[in-house]
């Protein structure tokens, strides 16, 4: 049963990671393909290789074979004139004449317009934002920011903070929704996560819960303040503490 568990979130965690895989290294992409062949795998070697082609620097040809495997779920619905376009904007790309974040905001164009999915929660669509880093975090950062979540849900609402007092001036179910993320990637890894935080009026032990905490509309990212300056930040200071995640 628990190599099943394992089978299971090995494919999950794969299957948001293809693509970004991919447009780092073809070899890490086909390395993963053939482990997860195997009868026995394990969700954290899955995620050590995914590691290991992030910190490969991107090269334009390959990020272009990403979006090329891409296109492949839009072929049989996109018109010609769609197609035209979007190979168009893939040699701009090659040729450093378009951004990568041209090329994001052109696939999720069509990922509007013809549903996928699949391809919703691919890491490499989500482009260049805070949000975006939650699938790459290390272990002891992706569960240092479950604890400081739980912490700013309950007790530590309101009260002072050095970093992210901007949480405080949205609603908390803006936390909420950022604190499932975190869970989220947590279940994909086969981490523990307590079940009680997954209710929006739950609070912790000692922290009285919301009675029923007003749901909103979210954007993308689902903080204003998660712009590309906080992104790079964040970089920063990931590469402080040795990790590279570019």
């Amino acid at each position: 049963m628990e190599q099943t568990n394992q089978k299971s979130q090995c494919q999950q965690l794969w299957a948001r990671n293809k693509y970004l895989v991919l447009s780092h290294s073809s070899n890490i992409y086909n390395e993963i393909r053939q482990y997860l062949k195997n009868e026995v795998v394990e969700v954290s070697h899955v995620q050590e290789l995914i590691d290991r082609a992030c910190q490969i620097p991107e090269h334009r040809g390959q990020v272009c074979n990403a979006f090329q495997h891409i296109w492949g779920y839009f072929k049989k619905k996109a018109t010609d004139a769609e197609r035209k376009d979007y190979m168009l904007l893939l040699d701009r790309y090659r040729f450093a004449q378009a951004s990568k974040e041209d090329v994001i905001t052109k696939t999720r164009e069509l990922l509007e317009r013809y549903p996928n999915a699949y391809l919703q929660n691919s890491t490499l669509l989500k482009g260049e934002c805070h949000e975006a880093l939650i699938s790459q975090l290390p272990r002891p950062q992706l569960l240092g920011q479950h604890r400081e979540c739980c912490a700013l849900r309950g007790n530590g609402w309101g009260r002072k903070h050095a970093t992210v007092d901007y949480v405080f001036t949205h609603s908390p179910y803006r936390l909420y929704a950022y604190h499932r993320l975190i869970m989220e990637e947590m279940d994909d890894r086969g981490y523990n996560v307590s079940p009680e935080w997954l209710d929006k009026n739950y609070r912790g032990k000692t922290c009285p819960p919301y009675q029923d905490l007003a749901e909103e509309k979210l954007t993308s990212p689902i903080y204003s303040e998660h712009d590309d300056a906080y992104y790079e930040e964040c970089l920063a200071n990931l590469r402080e503490k040795g990790i590279e995640l570019e």
